[in-house]
């Protein structure tokens, strides 16, 4: 399953025989709550956003430091393993209303956990913040000007061809 998307009313998430979520990103409503294969709650539950938000989310657990990410339609908020918010920013400014799409991970063989970010509408531009939401790259606009397609983003293992200081 490459993604699942739950309404914001249903409120739970069921995955596939897994004992742990570990940096994977997936998308849900604004309450949070997951389970192991079993469905033994491994994680106490959270609302991610107010009850005014009504869209879905992406959800981030990252397995280093216990952290979670969650991305809406402008915020991404870092939550610590007491469910309370480290961090809340809005990576292309409060007006943008077209979504968040995070990916979570380490860059270049470091130790360190950075969010990278990208636009679901508009020009795509690509940014790095680090785990407490501070922006470490302004980002690139990977395509051309006249593109308004928005970006997805990902965090892997290895080198691409280009390179991105991020201290």
């Amino acid at each position: 399953v490459g993604s699942v998307t739950i309404p914001a009313e249903d409120g739970i998430i069921l995955l596939e025989r897994l004992t742990q979520v570990r940096d994977a990103t997936f998308i849900n409503g604004a309450f949070s709550k997951v389970f192991d294969g079993n469905g033994n709650q491994v994680r106490k539950s959270f609302f991610a956003y107010d009850g005014s938000f009504s869209g879905g989310l992406q959800v981030h657990k990252v397995s280093a430091n216990g952290k979670t990410v969650v991305a809406n339609d402008t915020h991404v908020r870092v939550y610590n393993n007491r469910n309370e918010v480290m961090a809340s920013f809005a990576p292309y400014g409060e007006s943008y209303t077209g979504g968040v799409n995070i990916a979570v991970g380490t860059l270049y063989g470091g130790e360190k956990t950075y969010i990278v970010t990208g636009n679901m509408v508009g020009p795509a531009h690509v940014r790095i913040y680090d785990i407490n939401g501070t922006l470490k790259h302004p980002g690139c606009f990977p395509y051309a000007p006249e593109f308004r397609g928005g970006v997805n983003v990902g965090v892997g293992g290895g080198t691409v061809g280009v390179k991105v200081t991020v201290d």
